[in-house]
């Protein structure tokens, strides 16, 4: 019964591990918040993935008979046979219930911090959109680049605000932006950069345009000043239960009409 889980974890986590507790040459540099953040989040998850690869290989030296199985070992094992996610790893990370799909996700954000991490070391983080669904922590991504702004604009962090706009061109001027891409509305639907309301044919959940992010001081003028608008939550998943930040969209019509229809973003449509 744990063939399945071990032959799925050899074919998938391919990356190079031998890295994992080793701090990175430049830890010791002074670097910016969002780059020390990625340095973070990605030596975060290879230590979480070395950690299951230890776990797994103990499992296959049991199974084999060159090992004698240990308490540890037993509930991991036994927590995989039921197609469960080992307690032992759920309390690193809390991701999706069942254990193939727990590792699918592991393995897919690890190769994007990968990304991230090789963007950030070339200074170009912020260059191009992300996709904060990538992330293990993304609202310690948003609170390191407030953190950022808020340098940059020499202000204390409790004197900045967010600010958002799908045209970028509206946050002109901002002294950080990052784009945002991956999210998806429920409850409406994103035309001429504004909410409509859903067609009689429109899936429960869809993708909207890149969005754009700036945290700038509290006396920043708002993109969309003068026209009526909708502060509308952003979830880590459409189970609602983690909830990110609130961006202000231009909303026509009536304001208790949008927040009956429930509408919210996500970082992803994956529960």
């Amino acid at each position: 019964q744990l063939g399945p889980i071990v032959e799925m974890w050899s074919k998938i986590a391919t990356m190079d591990l031998s890295s994992a507790g080793r701090k990175s040459g430049k830890a010791a540099e002074k670097v910016q918040p969002v780059d020390g953040f990625v340095q973070q989040e990605n030596a975060m998850a290879t230590a979480l993935c070395a950690f299951v690869d230890s776990d797994i290989r103990a499992l296959k030296q049991v199974v084999f008979g060159s090992a004698l199985i240990t308490p540890a070992n037993y509930a991991v094992g036994t927590a995989l046979m039921k197609g469960e996610v080992p307690a032992a790893w759920e309390k690193k990370w809390e991701g999706p219930e069942n254990v193939s799909k727990w590792l699918s996700v592991l393995v897919v954000k690890k190769n994007a911090l990968n990304e991230w991490l090789a963007r950030s070391s070339r200074g170009a983080l912020l260059d191009d959109p992300l996709t904060l669904s990538d992330l293990f922590h993304p609202g310690t991504f948003l609170n390191a680049l407030r953190q950022q702004c808020a340098r940059r604009l020499e202000v204390p962090m409790d004197e900045t605000k967010l600010i958002s706009a799908w045209d970028r061109s509206r946050l002109s001027g901002c002294a950080i932006m990052v784009s945002i891409e991956g999210l998806v509305v429920e409850g409406a639907e994103i035309d001429r950069g504004q909410l409509v309301a859903m067609g009689p044919t429109a899936p429960e959940v869809s993708t909207v345009p890149t969005l754009s992010l700036a945290y700038v001081a509290s006396t920043h003028a708002d993109p969309y000043a003068g026209t009526q608008s909708l502060s509308v939550p952003v979830y880590m998943a459409p189970s609602r239960e983690s909830h990110l930040i609130d961006i202000n969209m231009p909303s026509p019509g009536d304001v208790a009409e949008w927040v009956l229809s429930g509408c919210a973003f996500f970082l992803s449509a994956e529960a």
